[in-house]
Order: C-alpha cells, then structure tokens, then sequence
C-alpha cells in the first residue's frame, strides 16, 4: 500500500494538513510559546491532524461502502477484510486521542473533541446523514473540516501559552473566516462530484439547488471569507504589529489572482482555472509568513521552514514561479514590454561591448586575442600584478 494512499493522505496532506500546521506556527507566534517547548507541541499536533484527518475520511468511507460499491465509486474500505479495517479505525483513533495525554486541555478541549468526532457520524451516519440534509450538511462540513478543528487547536495552545486579555476578538474573525472557507470549498466538491453522487444515490445541496444561485452564493463567500482574513490580520496588528503583514501578503496574493484569471467576473467559480482560491494562500503561503515571523525571534525555527517546505509544498514554489513567468508574459503590456526590451536590450549590449573592445583596443589591448570579456582581463592582471 503507497504511503500517499494511506488513510486517503493524499486527499488531506497538502491541503487540511498543510493548513492546520500553519495555525500550529501562528497560534505559537500569537500565544509566545517558548521554543524549546515547540517541537513536542508541534509533533503532537500534527499526529491529531493525521488522527481527525484520517478518521473522517475512514467514517465517511464506512457509511457510504454500499453506495460506493454498488456505483464503481474509489472507497479507500472497498476489497479491506474486518481485521484491517478494524486496525485502521484503532490506528486513527488512537493518533486522534493519544496526544491530550500530554498535550494541554480542560473540559472544553474535551468537549470540542467530542463535537468533532459528533459531526464526523451524523454527517455520515444513516438516517440522520447530515450530508443529504441540504444547507445543514454544507454546515456540518464546514464546522468539523474548518471551524472546530481551528478553535480547538487555538484553545489548546492559548492554554500553553499566553493569551492576551482580549485574544477572543480576534479569533472571532479566525473563526469566521474558517466557517466560510469550509462552506465555500464543500460547495465547490460538491459540484465537481455531482455525477458521482448522481451514481450513488447521494442527494447533496447543489444537485436540487439553482446553480446561477450557488455561483453567486460563491462570490459572495469568497469576498466575504477575504474580508474576514484582512481583518484578522489588522486586528492582530494592533498586538503585534508584524502579524498586520499578514493582511498585506494576502492582498496582494488575492489581487494577483484575481488579475491573472478574473474568474469571480468571467467564469463560474467551480470549473474556473482556481476554483478553490483562496486555498493555496492559506495552505502554501501563510504558514511560510508564520514561521518567517518566528524566525525572526528564533534561528532555529528557519529548520522547521526548511521542514514544512519540504513535507508540505516545496512542488508549489516551483509550479508558481513557473506560473509567474508565464503568467505575467500574458499580460498584454508586459508582453508587450518583453517585445519591446529583447531588441533594445540586444542593441544597447551591443553598443556597450562594441565600445569597451575598441576602447581598450587603443591601449593594445585586444580582447577578441585574449578570448575573454574586461572583467575577466582586469582580474587576470591583478592576480598577477599580486603575485609579483
């Protein structure tokens, strides 16, 4: 069995994975935990990432193994005898749970626990299955993808470390943000397993919703969710002013997006080029800043950036400054400035060479003979000016 297809990591590693570990630098960064104390929490953390990630995936795939089945659908359970999948429940479970014997927590840490592995059944569970339940089952999904994972991962780390008296400002804006991302990105899953779920039987919320009114639902989201991310970001600023940053890198991710695609004017959303946006800044970029920020304070952290670059997203800084070059070539009066600069540049190189070789030529120095540009000449002649 491939690691990637393991608990279905290959559905949440790079995305659910990648951001929860960025709210892991953030809340350490907002809450100053100690770094010497940060790598058990960090580790901790990520091994109930994997648990919730995993168990949700695996309860999902229980309830809808018949349906599935019978439609030809991928299932990760399809073809695992009882024994194997009993193991893998315990496995998850036991990543889920076993870290809060360290890891800080209180009655609410437990409670927030309780409701995530809460929405995981009834979302899936029949008769109560959440999932076909319309708007509500939009609203589950959010909450136990985004929302309650959030706050729970930023309870625990406010009881490790030192929250600010008024901390709970702006993790209403944390929140808020997160509950509307989860309803944008499950809108949009939904719509691009419309004719599997057709296959199946499965009655999701687009598939008896107006989908001129889903496409706006989805704009309306997106700028309400962004809205919600600058805010964020400002109102930390007012503590620490360098998480304000936030807000700006944001921006001007978002702003570049929308220049380059302008899918929220020109397409709908869920079969534009970027149908998840803003994801990718949450999950590729934020993080990045975090740690940047914590690096800061502390040299060893920039060990931890090279670690989460490369587990998480050293394929996307490549694919984006591929997507930059070729991106910003498309625009029209940036190609056209690359049309106009080749030439130019060609010319005046040439009118630059042309006289530091004639020039030099009047001294006796004969550049084309010596096979080798001034710079290399002068340095030459010192080195051996040196050494007399």
């Amino acid at each position: 069995m491939k690691a990637g297809k393991i608990f279905r990591a290959d559905d949440w590693w790079s995305s659910k994975a990648a951001l929860l570990m960025g709210f892991v630098y953030l809340f350490s960064l907002w809450f100053h935990i100690p770094a010497g104390r940060f790598p058990v929490l960090a580790l901790l953390s990520l091994a109930v990432i994997a648990g919730f990630a995993s168990l949700g995936y695996l309860i999902n795939d229980l309830f809808d193994l018949d349906k599935d089945k019978a439609a030809g659908k991928r299932n990760f359970l399809l073809g695992k005898s009882l024994v194997l999948r009993t193991g893998l429940f315990i496995l998850s479970l036991a990543l889920t749970l076993a870290p809060w014997l360290y890891l800080p927590a209180d009655r609410i840490s437990f409670l927030l626990i309780g409701l995530e592995l809460t929405l995981f059944v009834v979302y899936s569970y029949p008769p109560i299955r959440l999932k076909e339940r319309g708007a509500l089952g939009i609203l589950t999904d959010a909450l136990y993808a985004h929302a309650v994972p959030v706050a729970l991962a930023a309870y625990t780390f406010a009881l490790a470390g030192a929250p600010a008296p008024q901390w709970y400002i702006p993790l209403a804006f944390l929140l808020s943000w997160q509950l509307l991302a989860g309803m944008r990105n499950i809108l949009v899953h939904q719509y691009e397993d419309a004719e599997a779920d057709t296959a199946t039987g499965t009655r999701t919320y687009v598939m008896h919703a107006d989908h001129k009114k889903i496409f706006t639902a989805l704009r309306w989201l997106c700028s309400a969710e962004l809205s919600c991310v600058l805010l964020f970001f400002a109102v930390m600023g007012v503590d620490q002013w360098r998480l304000a940053l936030g807000a700006v890198l944001v921006f001007f991710l978002a702003l570049q997006d929308f220049f380059w695609y302008a899918f929220l004017l020109r397409e709908d959303i869920p079969e534009a080029p970027l149908r998840y946006f803003p994801n990718h800044i949450y999950e590729q970029w934020l993080p990045v800043f975090y740690l940047v920020l914590l690096s800061m304070d502390d040299r060893w952290f920039l060990v931890v950036l090279i670690l989460h670059i490369t587990l998480f997203n050293a394929r996307l800084y490549v694919l984006s400054a591929d997507a930059m070059q070729h991106g910003y070539r498309a625009i029209p009066f940036i190609r056209i400035w690359f049309g106009l600069w080749l030439p130019v540049r060609t010319f005046v190189s040439a009118v630059i060479n042309y006289t530091i070789y004639y020039t030099l030529l009047l001294f006796g120095i004969d550049l084309r003979k010596e096979n080798m540009s001034a710079v290399d000449y002068f340095k030459r002649k010192r080195s051996a000016e040196q050494k007399e």
